[in-house]
């Protein structure tokens, strides 16, 4: 267990307590971010935090129940058993509690020194870090566990720069390919299942233009999907024949590139919800391999229907 730490002294402006308002901490987060996530968290609008309401965030981040105990005690410096708006500050900063690797934290009241076990330390500087990242990557107005769609490389590039530091599935898409239309209640269905932990876009090639689908993104074929962030593809899964692999294939991918902790994947698995799991399910529809004939994709069924049609205009000359 964690002994709590005597309350702390006041903080310097741009330390702490919301006074540095635009200022920015050791960590990079400033102070007017931390106060908007508080008050985004702070759903009954009391000006404190709940323990159910900072435990969610914690569960979201994957820390056991014990774990999450223990956080909260070292957030909840004054020991009144819910988190203030200068204790989040605080706790969020990498100049307060989070630093517990530097001397300046125990200097700040902020630590006992010898109170915490080299366990105790380890979980809170990782607990803190990831509140951090938290903090400047979520959830924003474009995380509403629904796909958007792109009208123009304009409306891409908004969206992706407002995305920031929040991971970006963007899946490129033709009116044409019949895998891609199959996959459009699969690809919403996965939006819904990481609500606020991730953009999702959608893009139709002939819309966005050969600038971002060539030259950009460098598709080849359809559909594929990538993972964007801060302006940059960081991973990519071009669609395969089995819907069910695409869809495994798309989850995996998004999983790895979201820092809070939360895993669909590990969700479907455990069969937490019924409807997230019916992501896995097999499609139905007849399913169609997608293949690359020069710079166009077309189907197996769109190639065996125009090969009839020419078989069939060829007997007539005949």
């Amino acid at each position: 267990p964690v002994s709590r730490p005597p309350p702390p002294p006041p903080p310097p402006p741009g330390r702490g307590g919301g006074g540095g308002g635009g200022q920015p901490s050791v960590g990079g987060v400033t102070s007017e971010e931390i106060l908007n996530k508080f008050r985004d968290m702070d759903v009954g609008k009391s000006g404190q935090l709940s323990p159910p309401e900072i435990m969610a965030v914690l569960k979201e981040m994957n820390y056991s129940q014990e774990e999450a105990d223990c956080i909260f005690k070292q957030m909840d410096i004054n020991g009144d058993g819910e988190v203030s708006a200068d204790e989040f500050v605080t706790a969020c900063q990498s100049s307060g509690v989070c630093a517990i690797d530097d001397e300046a934290a125990e200097m700040e009241g902020l630590v006992v020194e010898g109170s915490r076990t080299a366990a105790d330390e380890e979980l809170l500087k990782g607990a803190f870090a990831k509140m951090q990242i938290w903090v400047r990557t979520g959830p924003s107005d474009l995380c509403t566990g629904k796909v958007v769609e792109c009208k123009s490389e304009d409306d891409f590039n908004e969206l992706i720069a407002k995305a920031g530091d929040i991971p970006v599935c963007v899946m490129f898409a033709a009116g044409y390919c019949r895998k891609c239309m199959a996959l459009k209640p699969k690809y919403a269905r996965i939006a819904q299942g990481y609500e606020k932990r991730a953009v999702f876009l959608k893009c139709f090639i002939d819309k966005v233009g050969d600038h971002l689908v060539k030259e950009r993104a460098g598709i080849v074929a359809v559909p594929t999907f990538q993972i964007w962030k801060r302006g940059e593809i960081v991973d990519k899964f071009v669609a395969g024949p089995a819907l069910t692999e695409v869809v495994k294939g798309i989850v995996d991918m998004t999983d790895k590139h979201l820092d809070c902790g939360f895993s669909l994947m590990e969700k479907i698995e455990q069969n937490v919800d019924d409807s997230k799991a019916e992501l896995l399910a097999e499609s139905p529809k007849k399913e169609t391999t997608e293949i690359t004939l020069g710079k166009a994709e077309v189907s197996m069924d769109a190639m065996a229907a125009w090969r009839k049609a020419q078989a069939s205009k060829n007997s007539r000359r005949m």
